[in-house]
């Protein structure tokens, strides 16, 4: 439910109950400590009234064809919600048309503003709040603002009035009359999905902050939510109480993947949002049972195919991750039950957050920032410091950021962020020193024209210690960050699609001098294409630098690698790139493949690409992205028919079954000329390829042709120098194919 905006200011509400207003009267009972009873002037307690909020009015001159939306955040709307000293405000061109006795009105947003230092004081009885103007786009503004707020009985009063000033002339260039419509500066509405596996309670949890005993001892009591948390940040968060509740008992079923998240987003939530177009401010969330990657708790996974809005609508949660195992249904009787909870609320919190335009608190050059959208275990003694809130910089962001890079729908994740550069613009210098742990980029050095970038990242114990490293490599799972110069000099940074999280896993490298290859391990990372769209897009030489940020706290960058893209081959190969680089494209080859028909052009862009580039890496690439969808099954959601009385509910139904003879018919030509290539540089590629066609040969009732084809493998990668520990645990695989 919305806050009534002309209810009596929460700032009077007595803090030892929830109901009872502060009467004014009984202040004057209250003698100071040492001093006698003081005769109050009540009206001195105007002061008292809070201001903060939304407000919302049309000018009034020069003329009425402009809209204002301003958010005053300048006191206390709750003992828990600071107060960041700024005004800010989206102005709208207000259009109207009439036509056949109609009138048609309407308005298109222009731009947005803030006030960094905000003057305030009383005019009588009315609050004034006052400032130079800053805009977030187009350039310096030459104007300030006056915001005239009259308080009557205790109460925000109307018109308040905007006055919009010429720094330089002096001159008032436009009013505005407003009322307040809101104390939260955003109002969101989220939707909430629930798979039936997983309707169990608590489906959106409640956790007392003093219920785990691992706590900041100054943290204040109180039960908090995700719509409290949020609340405490400055926004309201509408949740519907109906949640929908999916259908998810297929007996093919068993988890959920990437393309089949975004699958369900672009077909369900588009149908179920309020209507009109995007941006909008509407969220989705579901509450789902697994995840493909076992280790994943939440994810914010929705993004668009096409490149145009809307982007940042949908999050899920898998509530059976073993984090959530000791959840109670009702209060916590445990302290395993107590963090738990907090664990959960947490992850609801944090994916949350992505849709408003969070990135990670590393990659904000914030690596200790005790925040919501940092992982915990990445700081020493989070949860003995954190305050359970956002950090200053998201609080600014959230409240008082640029509309289109905070609605969702607008920019894309992870673009125009309140700190835009976080430090990614710099030169990429080589680290200096000795350093306990090497973190290197590696690739052959030079990729064909269409060919997708994927590099290996390898990390290698230099100390005389073991070394518990995090056990995944790739951006996603926050523990590395990427940045690339291009061919024009410009520096980019590589932003994943999606944004994963999940519980800590290490890998240990044994200390250096180890038996060859414990000390050290490589994964191999697609950098093909990330919010930015395709950054190997043009033909030159790229530098890249990447960073390993290690849960103990501590950043290892690598030195700048090289990398070569090379120029179209001919004609055919540059009439192609059109096709290929797109989003539509780029999203496929991100997800590994997608059986969903928002992605079926681009599947079939991947599939000529592997039949006409057969003696490439590029049809390489483009052959196991598409045996990579064929191989995995895809659920969509469906309307479930029930009768006139009952409602329709959405339902997991199998589109796609898995069919491997296609994935070796598609690979076939692959594996051969991986099999021919030497040197070392598409060993992993053709690991990979090789693994994916023995999973394919098993489920085709062939075990024996799958554990050939992988001893094959092991043979050439043994000729091309690879180690021991990796050859034994190539043979281990075959052992397994039964």
């Amino acid at each position: 439910m919305a806050l009534d905006p002309d209810s009596p200011d929460p700032s009077f509400l007595d803090p030892g109950t929830s109901t009872a207003p502060l009467n004014l009267r009984d202040i004057r009972r209250y003698p100071l400590p040492g001093e006698r009873v003081l005769d109050f002037d009540l009206s001195h307690f105007k002061f008292l009234v809070g201001v903060s909020g939304t407000y919302e009015g049309n000018s009034i001159s020069p003329d009425t064809d402009e809209r204002i939306v301003l958010r005053v955040d300048v006191d206390a709307r709750s003992p828990h919600s600071p107060v960041l000293h700024r005004l800010s405000a989206d102005i709208f061109r207000v259009h109207r048309w009439s036509w056949g006795g109609r009138s048609f009105t309407w308005s298109t947003y222009q731009r947005s503003w803030i006030v960094d230092s905000v003057t305030l004081g009383w005019d009588g009885s009315t609050r004034v709040a006052s400032g130079t103007i800053r805009n977030w786009s187009g350039g310096i503004s030459m104007h300030s603002v006056e915001v005239r707020i009259p308080v009557q009985n205790r109460r925000v009063g109307s018109p308040v009035e905007v006055r919009v000033r010429n720094r330089r002339t002096k001159q008032i260039a436009r009013t505005f009359h407003c009322t307040r419509t809101s104390r939260a500066f955003r109002n969101v509405r989220l939707e909430v999905a629930v798979c039936d596996s997983v309707n169990n309670e608590p489906i959106l949890p409640t956790c007392n902050t003093h219920a785990p005993s691992d706590r900041p001892t100054e943290l204040a009591e109180r039960n908090m939510t995700l719509a409290s948390a949020f609340d405490e940040a400055g926004v309201h968060l509408d949740i519907p109480d109906a949640f929908t509740v999916i259908d998810d008992s297929a007996p093919q079923f068993t988890t959920w993947s990437n393309a089949e998240l975004h699958d369900a987003m672009e077909t369900h939530f588009s149908r179920y949002a309020v209507g009109g177009a995007w941006p909008k401010w509407d969220l989705w969330g579901i509450l789902c049972g697994r995840h493909d990657r076992a280790g994943l708790a939440g994810i914010m996974f929705d993004w668009s195919a096409t490149g145009q809005p809307p982007e940042r609508q949908g999050f899920a949660l898998f509530r059976n991750h073993w984090w959530f195992n000791n959840v109670p249904s009702g209060e916590p009787t445990t302290q395993t039950q107590a963090r738990a909870l907090r664990d959960y609320l947490f992850t609801w919190i944090h994916e949350a957050g992505h849709a408003f335009n969070f990135v990670h608190s590393w990659d904000k050059g914030r690596a200790d920032s005790l925040s919501w959208m940092n992982y915990p275990q990445n700081v020493t003694n989070f949860w003995n410091d954190f305050l359970l809130e956002f950090d200053e910089e998201e609080l600014l962001h959230l409240r008082h950021g640029n509309r289109a890079s905070v609605i969702p729908g607008g920019e894309a994740w992870a673009t125009g962020l309140h700190l835009e550069d976080h430090g990614h613009a710099t030169n990429l210098m080589p680290p200096e020193g000795e350093m306990p742990l090497e973190f290197r980029v590696r690739s052959a050095g030079y990729v064909d024209f269409l060919e997708p970038v994927e590099v290996e990242f390898r990390l290698r114990n230099t100390s005389p210690f073991p070394w518990e490293a995090a056990a995944d490599l790739r951006p996603e799972a926050g523990y590395v960050s990427v940045d690339v110069q291009k061919p024009s000099g410009q520096i980019v940074h590589h932003h994943p699609l999606l944004c994963e999280l999940g519980p800590h896993e290490t890998r240990t490298l044994q200390p250096q001098g180890s038996e060859p290859g414990t000390d050290r391990f490589s994964q191999t990372v697609s950098l093909v294409f990330g919010k930015g769209g395709f950054i190997f897009a043009e033909p030159g030489e790229y530098h890249i630098r990447a960073t390993y940020h290690d849960p103990m706290g501590v950043s290892f960058p690598s030195a700048v690698h090289a990398l070569r893209v090379g120029n179209p081959a001919g004609r055919e190969e540059d009439r192609m790139a059109s096709d290929v680089f797109t989003r539509d494209v780029g999203l496929a080859m991100y997800l590994d493949g997608s059986s969903a028909p928002a992605l079926k052009g681009a599947m079939d862009v991947l599939r000529e690409v592997a039949d006409r580039f057969t003696d490439s890496l590029a049809g390489v690439h483009a052959a196991l992205t598409v045996a990579k969808a064929e191989a995995r099954s895809h659920f969509r959601l469906e309307e479930e028919e029930k009768g006139k009385e009952e409602e329709e509910r959405p339902r997991l139904t199998l589109s796609h079954a898995p069919d491997p003879e296609e994935v070796l018919k598609v690979t076939q030509q692959a594996a051969r000329l991986l099999a021919g290539l030497e040197g070392a540089a598409v060993n992993l590629l053709h690991h990979e390829l090789v693994r994916d066609r023995a999973h394919a040969l098993v489920s085709a009732g062939r075990p024996g042709e799958g554990r050939k084809e992988v001893r094959s493998l092991r043979r050439t990668l043994q000729k091309r120098g690879v180690n021991a520990p990796v050859l034994e645990e190539i043979e281990r695989f075959a052992v397994s194919l039964k």
